[in-house]
């Protein structure tokens, strides 16, 4: 067994520090913070700290272009009811990139807010898309329809499943 002196314990100890430090590029912080902020859930998040996690999402070029990003984001703003926020991060996107799941994404956040209304406008931009529903987006408009107490777009909804 090799024993060392404390002297040369703390010599190995920096040695590794410093190498870890001059390893530790803006790449890995920047993918450390993107798997921090994929992982984490709306409860344990706060308003601001999703602010900056947007913030350096955008500065870095992560933001555009990720579905799973952007429908974090809109759904990390929706929890803090900030609608108008989802709706600006999912009209950043480009309609050929939006999928069924960023369109449920928006849809919830509005209607989770209680604006109805938008949650069912954006039920019709996504058929007018031609993006097809799945088994979340049908309940999400047939609810917000029911809230607004609209019997004709209830038959809408289901006429436009299809």
């Amino acid at each position: 067994m090799l024993k060392l002196k404390p002297t040369q314990l703390l010599k190995q100890h920096f040695a590794l520090s410093r190498h870890w430090f001059l390893s530790y590029t803006t790449s890995n912080y920047l993918n450390c913070h993107l798997d921090s902020f994929l992982s984490s859930n709306a409860s344990s998040s706060t308003l601001t700290s999703l602010l900056q996690s947007h913030a350096l999402l955008i500065t870095s070029g992560n933001s555009s272009g990720n579905i799973f990003i952007s429908s974090k984001l809109i759904s990390l703003y929706a929890f803090f009811n900030k609608p108008h926020c989802s709706t600006r991060v999912f009209d950043s996107i480009p309609i050929s990139e939006k999928d069924v799941f960023l369109w449920n994404s928006v849809i919830k956040s509005h209607f989770s807010n209680g604006n109805y209304s938008e949650s069912f406008g954006y039920y019709l931009k996504m058929r007018l898309s031609d993006t097809l529903p799945n088994d979340f987006t049908i309940p999400m408009a047939v609810s917000a329809c029911a809230e607004l107490s609209v019997v004709p777009r209830v038959m809408l909804v289901l006429c436009l499943m299809k």
